[in-house]
């Protein structure tokens, strides 16, 4: 997660898979948005002992499962953009303003691309008022996971 004066941005995909988040969680405790997805967090730590791991989304403090929280605003902005993220083009831009966009590129790791070594051309998406929270499944069931 990035934070500057007025604005924060944040990824939609997962840091261990690279993949689009389909369960976005975070840790209660945590004070970052920044959330990973919960099955490969729980695949990753299934032979950790003691109940508690390092957390997925970059601060590393420990999180109990039963503290992981799903982040239904993520969620949403996922649905919103599912046919546009990809692992390089994954980030959203929050403003003060309340206004969002999805970045079309990223930079590397030397804030560069290409081999000609120009800035990144950043293409923003027509910004759109703040998603609303998905709706709860209409099953009564609640999901079961079993940690084996």
């Amino acid at each position: 997660v990035e934070e500057d004066a007025g604005r924060m941005i944040f990824r939609l995909t997962d840091s261990a898979t690279l993949k689009t988040m389909e369960h976005p969680v975070r840790g209660k405790h945590c004070a970052h948005f920044q959330c990973f997805d919960l099955y490969p967090f729980l695949a990753f730590n299934k032979s950790s002992r003691g109940g508690r791991w390092r957390c997925g989304g970059g601060c590393f403090k420990y999180v109990a499962v039963e503290e992981l929280e799903y982040c239904g605003l993520t969620a949403a902005l996922i649905e919103e953009f599912k046919n546009k993220v990809s692992a390089q083009n994954d980030r959203i831009e929050f403003k003060s303003d309340k206004s969002y966009v999805l970045l079309d590129e990223r930079p590397n790791r030397h804030g560069k691309t290409g081999k000609d070594g120009a800035s990144p051309k950043v293409k923003k998406q027509e910004n759109r008022p703040k998603p609303k929270p998905p709706q709860k499944p209409s099953s009564k069931e609640p999901e079961i996971i079993i940690l084996d």
